[in-house]
């Protein structure tokens, strides 16, 4: 296909099945195959992905059919007839209805003199009454298209018949492939493309003594920074500083995107001697050329196979840790990128990625808007906190000393943040990658601080930090036509989160001081985690368990909770609970008049308002939004748990028909409170499990409601990772576990495979780092499952050793465990579990007593994950 520069391929008479793939790099793929028990027929198209298209469905015809449509409104289908299908006019007319200018290439097995055919049949004759009844065109090879392998007569039934003039010249045959039918050629007007050629810049061979000698001569110290534009200025110059000194000292180059088909030299000599003895069958019909042109086929494709796997070993011996290779080539292995699909909003389909990013930053911009500006749709008590925080922003407040001097930040608090800076972060919109600032001079870092501390005095957060390039991922298993079936990647500039860390750490000590974060929340605090939040529910269900109780327990789902938390409503709550002011009215900058913009390939769209939410992607975000819902209500008669958003109550009753009617009673004290703050409960994705181990009083009568929609129980619920299932005996949990597990061994085979040429050692690394991971992930919350359940996980270890050691199946367990140093997995997550029950459950009041009661674990019924371990 890059040969001949093809841009859409069709392709008549697939023979494939809903199992088989048909990717190639670069191409997006449509396929219809037939629904049949055995192989045959079936259609596909794969056009390249620069080519704005989208996809037709043609109904009402016996003829298999698929077809796109470009921009320009052409559309392009392909087809295919079986022998025995007759079709009627009325079957074509589907298809050229379809557009006023349609190109059809199909194997129609229409023959027709007309079109070079030695003789006609039932189809050809019907197609050449349509051709001439009509003002559709059909275009045929001078040579003929099919040659049979059963010797029969060479015959045109591959035919390009199109409607509205569209121009094109004569198609012709290529005589490259190992079929009985000739590839055809046809060349339309020139279509519009997306410019999709990506750019990188190589600072492997940046001089970087240069670069520091340069930036070192741009910057200048300015600690004179009296006004909000000398911010404004400041931050421009630096920026543009470092810019200029990266474009002197750096390359670009435009990224080359291949892959590796196999085909070297020696191929190519082989596919030429092939692509002669076809022409000769062809031309005379002596088996002798025929017999030639197999056997060169077959060579091709040993050839072919075996560079490719030799490629590949050598590929493979060349990886190692130091240099990040290895993982490098892991991620590619698992990552699989999506194309944006052509989305589509009311009426609007938008095919180019200029369209689809306006139409997605469109979505974007409403989610982030709460329309509290109009006094109509607010209550009393949210239009005084409105004018309220508009009189606070209006006003300047005079600076408190105390304030400044507490929050100011040196050159070494600088300089050691952007040393921690993750080196391969994408750039936000100024293009600043993370390693110019490591590389910075000592004189940037002395500028940036005296910019941030002029941030700091004068409450004022420039700009350039507020923008934002958000970069939309399709959720898998979603209708990507949907706009808000995308997760919004922000990326941003690089000079603003070093600023935001710096806040980050100033907000905390006020939050550990003026205790703002509740204990329940789990979230985006230190020494906190997901296994922690799990871990309580867990533990508190078993041993109302041994109470002979049962456990109601319902999962919240809030909406686009960063996205949508009320700004004013959030300056609000820190001036209550006595954020000094000055610190407030910087948070109320820094999230005031932020600016997105989508990217979709290469195209950006144009800049958007932010009204509402705290900044994904930036570390102040999180924080902040633990504040804005730290006052959730508590009710006496249940608990409450979590973690950023994913809100968890729960109630332990002799009845799960009284717990029920407790966590009801907790969901009616939250939505006035959910009103009140803007926050949008969605009862659609809310879920309601009955933990219980009893056959006594288990049944939920009356059903939990959340806005009048009844939610029944659920047989089991995810909550931050693990499936608890009704019963807490964690099979569910452990059968996804091993689905996740097993997909990822199968993404990184190429890599695990025995005999494959990768290091034992690599692949251990492989295994420790990102496949056992997946295996032990929480498992101090439910490392005390049952012994056959844990075989599986064991199961699952043994078959990576035996592909890790490259052993067969006669090897036994303990050797592979000692020649790789592992050892068992039930030896593993104890030592997890042991190690998280002892050390990681001081910090928090709510986990402190968690373990208090093991030494009487002997007269429980039911155990405790931690009742297996040794915690004495």
């Amino acid at each position: 296909m890059s040969t001949h520069k093809v841009d859409v391929m069709l392709i008549g008479e697939t023979k494939l099945t809903q199992t088989d793939k048909l990717q190639i790099k670069n191409y997006r793929t449509y396929r219809r195959d037939r629904q049949a028990l055995h192989r045959g027929g079936g259609v596909a198209i794969l056009i390249k992905d620069d080519i704005p298209h989208t996809q037709i469905n043609i109904l009402n015809t016996s003829v298999e059919v698929i077809a796109v449509q470009l921009k320009s409104k052409h559309v392009i289908a392909c087809g295919y007839n079986r022998p025995t299908n007759y079709f009627t006019t009325r079957d074509l007319d589907a298809i050229f209805e379809t557009g006023d200018k349609v190109v059809l290439a199909a194997d129609l097995n229409a023959r027709h003199t007309s079109w070079n055919c030695r003789r006609n049949n039932r189809n050809g004759n019907k197609l050449n009454e349509y051709y001439e009844n009509s003002d559709v065109r059909i275009h045929f090879t001078a040579e003929p298209t099919h040659f049979p392998y059963n010797g029969g007569e060479p015959s045109t039934i591959d035919l390009v018949l199109t409607k509205g003039g569209l121009g094109i010249e004569r198609p012709c045959t290529i005589v490259t492939l190992d079929s009985d039918h000739d590839p055809v050629k046809i060349e339309l007007p020139r279509q519009f493309r997306e410019k999709r050629d990506k750019t990188k810049t190589n600072y492997d061979k940046t001089d970087w003594k240069q670069y520091r000698r340069i930036l070192n001569d741009l910057v200048t110290i300015n600690n004179d920074i009296r006004t909000t534009t000398d911010i404004e200025n400041a931050t421009n110059d630096l920026a543009r500083a470092i810019e200029k000194a990266k474009r002197k000292c750096s390359r670009t180059h435009k990224l080359q995107l291949g892959h590796d088909s196999g085909v070297n030299d020696e191929v190519v000599t082989l596919i030429a001697q092939r692509n002669r003895q076809r022409r000769r069958w062809q031309r005379t019909g002596l088996p002798t050329y025929k017999d030639n042109a197999a056997e060169l086929s077959r060579q091709i494709r040993e050839k072919i196979k075996q560079n490719k796997v030799d490629g590949w070993k050598t590929k493979i011996a060349k990886l190692n840790i130091r240099d990040g290779s290895l993982f490098n080539l892991t991620k590619i292995l698992k990552k699989k990128p999506k194309p944006i699909g052509n989305i589509k909003v009311g009426g609007n389909v938008a095919v180019t990625d200029r369209e689809k990013a306006e139409l997605i930053a469109d979505f974007y911009e409403n989610v982030h808007d709460l329309q509290t500006n109009d006094p109509t749709k607010m209550t009393n008590k949210q239009n005084r906190i409105m004018n309220k925080i508009k009189e606070f922003a209006n006003n300047d407040l005079d600076l408190d000393m105390d304030y400044y001097k507490n929050n100011l930040c040196s050159p070494k608090e600088v300089h050691d943040i952007i040393r921690k800076l993750p080196t391969k972060k994408a750039p936000g919109p100024d293009g600043l990658h993370n390693i110019l600032l490591k590389n910075m001079p000592r004189k940037a870092v002395v500028q940036l601080h005296y910019i941030i501390n002029a941030i700091i005095r004068l409450q004022h957060f420039p700009r350039l930090f507020k923008e934002a390039v958000v970069i939309p991922i399709p959720k898998k298993g979603k209708d990507d036509s949907d706009p808000g079936n995308y997760r919004p990647i922000s990326l941003l500039n690089s000079l603003g989160k070093v600023t935001e860390k710096i806040l980050l750490t100033r907000l905390i000590r006020l939050d550990e001081k003026l205790k703002m974060t509740p204990d329940v929340q789990f979230g985006f605090r230190a020494a906190h985690n997901t296994t922690q939040q799990v871990a309580r529910i867990v533990t508190a269900t078993v041993n109302n368990f041994n109470r002979n109780k049962k456990t109601v327990l319902a999962l919240l789902d809030i909406e686009k909770a960063f996205d949508r938390v009320w700004l004013e409503g959030l300056i609000h709550k820190l001036l209550e609970y006595g954020v000094p002011t000055n610190f407030t009215k910087l948070i109320h900058s820094y999230l005031s008049d932020r600016q997105l913009q989508v990217r979709v390939g290469n195209e950006l769209s144009n800049s958007r308002p932010i009204r509402a939410g705290v900044p994904q992607g930036s570390v102040l975000g999180p924080k902040l939004f633990n504040i804005y819902i730290s006052d959730i209500p508590s009710f006496a008669k249940t608990e409450l748990g979590l973690y950023a958003d994913d809100t968890a109550i729960f109630a332990h009753s002799f009845s799960s028909e009284v717990a029920a009617r407790q966590v009801q009673l907790h969901l009616n004290v939250l939505q006035p409170y959910f009103d009140e703050w803007l926050i949008k409960a969605n009862p659609n994705k809310t879920e309601v499990i009955n933990l219980n181990r009893h056959f006594t009083n288990n049944k939920i009568i009356t059903p939990v409601k959340m806005q009048n929609v009844k939610i029944a129980p659920s047989p089991h619920v995810k909550y931050l990772g693990v499936t608890l299932d009704t019963r807490l005996t964690f099979k569910k949990h452990l059968d996804k576990t091993l689905t996740t597990a097993n997909g990822t061994l199968r993404q990184l085979y190429a890599l695990m495979a025995k005999d494959n040429g990768l290091s034992t050692d690599n692949k251990l690394t492989i295994y420790r780092t990102i496949i056992r991971p997946i295996l032990t992930y929480a498992a101090p919350v439910w490392c005390g499952v049952s012994k056959s359940n844990f075989t599986r996980l064991e199961r699952f270890q043994n078959k990576c050793l035996r592909l890790i050691t490259n052993s067969d199946r006669y090897r036994q367990i303990r050797d592979m465990l000692d020649q790789t140093g592992l050892e068992t997995l039930r030896e593993h997550t104890d030592k997890i579990a042991e190690k998280f029950y002892r050390t990681q459950l001081d910090h928090n009041k709510l986990l402190k007593n968690m373990t208090n009661t093991h030494k009487d674990a002997d007269t429980h019924k039911h155990k405790r994950p931690f009742d297996r371990l040794d915690l004495d």
